[in-house]
């Protein structure tokens, strides 16, 4: 579930992302301008599932949740409230062919953990954009594409496959399995935080 919504809270200031890990569930809510408040809510549940009432079942799901979670819930209006599985496949080691190829979601979709899905799209066309300016006539086009490819390939493999196993280990349903993930987080220290946060947004152009 997700939303957008405008609210301003004094203990949830601007630049703040926070993230809260339960079992089988999380919930997540940032700031995103013009005092709106973006947020969003998982759940392990079968694909396909709906509520007649969704805002009805996130209250539920997330009552007694730290603040100000059940506040944003209940401050959103039901028609803004989004409801979609999540979606993805392992990395794919063939983008295109001839004078065809794929960039974003259509080439390496990811699971939304690390926040890199759009992220990617857009390395891809710096990345692309590049190659393609060094294809100096049309018979250049192919092997600029076939080196785009091969540039991004790997990248984003590591992303995709680490955005998908912090959201298997955020998504634990067992208590010990959860309190051995919490003990962990709590465990690593910042700066290693730090530094795996730049390998993942690090990129240069």
């Amino acid at each position: 579930w997700r939303a957008a919504i405008p609210f301003t809270e004094s203990e949830f200031p601007a630049g703040l992302m926070r993230e809260v890990w339960g079992p089988a569930q999380r919930f997540g809510l940032t700031r995103v301008g013009g005092g709106q408040v973006y947020w969003y809510a998982t759940l392990n549940a079968p694909p396909g599932g709906h509520e007649s009432d969704e805002k009805a079942a996130v209250m539920r799901l997330f009552a007694g949740w730290m603040s100000p979670i059940p506040r944003v819930i209940e401050a959103t209006d039901a028609a803004a409230i989004l409801r979609n599985d999540i979606c993805d496949r392992p990395p794919s080691s063939v983008w295109g062919r001839g004078r065809i190829t794929l960039v974003g979601d259509a080439a390496h979709p990811m699971t939304p953990n690390l926040g890199q899905g759009g992220c990617m799209a857009i390395e891809d066309g710096v990345v692309l954009a590049r190659r393609l300016a060094g294809a100096t006539d049309v018979g250049g086009i192919e092997p600029a594409l076939r080196a785009y490819e091969r540039e991004r390939m790997a990248r984003t493999a590591m992303i995709t496959n680490f955005s998908w196993r912090l959201g298997r280990a955020a998504q634990w349903s067992s208590p010990l399995l959860c309190a051995v993930r919490d003990t962990v987080m709590r465990l690593i220290p910042p700066s290693a935080i730090a530094a795996r946060h730049r390998s993942i947004v690090g990129f240069r152009v």
